[in-house]
């Protein structure tokens, strides 16, 4: 982007004026797309599209790899993700994810289901100190399984230094499913 507004702006008259004007608007329309994706994990979404989809990404994924450590030392990590429908459109999970030298991610909670279609966990401030933001993990659906998101940045908190969310994910032939069970109605007596 500042290639083509520097290479714009070059043969300009005013290029003090252009270079404004164009940084300007570049900014208000990353403001107005940061805005949007915002609204999207912000806002809730539909409770029968969430309850449709925590059932279709219900189950315990768990993949195997070859890992090491800085020792030159090999072995086998085994990454875990358990999902389970805990309401009309929300979920619980709980995330092990293993990287090089025994760093992990790891991470338990619920996530509620949003208008850009995946579920956020929204970490509680009490865990965030008072000048940072709070984690934001998106547990994204996709047509292959599931992937993260660390929306904010902050859920880099709950991994090891060379761990890290984005990019992460399951498929579903990693997945054993588990049955789902509907939330009981109460019964008056």
């Amino acid at each position: 982007m500042d290639a083509g507004i520097l290479h714009s702006c070059d043969s300009d008259t005013d290029p003090a004026r252009c270079l404004t004007e164009r940084y300007t608007s570049e900014i208000a329309a990353m403001q107005t797309k940061k805005a949007a994706y915002l609204d999207g994990t912000v806002q809730r979404g539909s409770p029968a599209e969430g309850g449709r989809l925590a059932a279709k990404i219900a189950g315990r994924y768990s993949h195997q790899f070859p890992n090491g450590d800085v020792q030159g030392d090999t072995y086998t990590s085994t990454d875990t993700l358990t999902i389970r429908p805990t309401g009309a459109a929300s979920i619980h999970f709980d995330v092990e994810l293993n990287f090089y030298n025994g760093h992990t991610c790891s991470l338990s909670g619920g996530a509620l289901y949003r208008k850009d279609g995946s579920f956020v966990f929204d970490d509680s401030p009490a865990n965030t100190p008072s000048n940072a933001p709070s984690c934001r993990l998106a547990i994204i659906p996709t047509n292959n399984g599931v992937k993260f998101n660390d929306i904010t940045g902050a859920c880099k908190n709950y991994c090891g230094a060379r761990g890290g969310w984005n990019g992460e994910g399951f498929t579903f032939k990693e997945r054993v499913a588990v049955p789902v069970t509907p939330a009981r109605e109460k019964t008056t007596p």
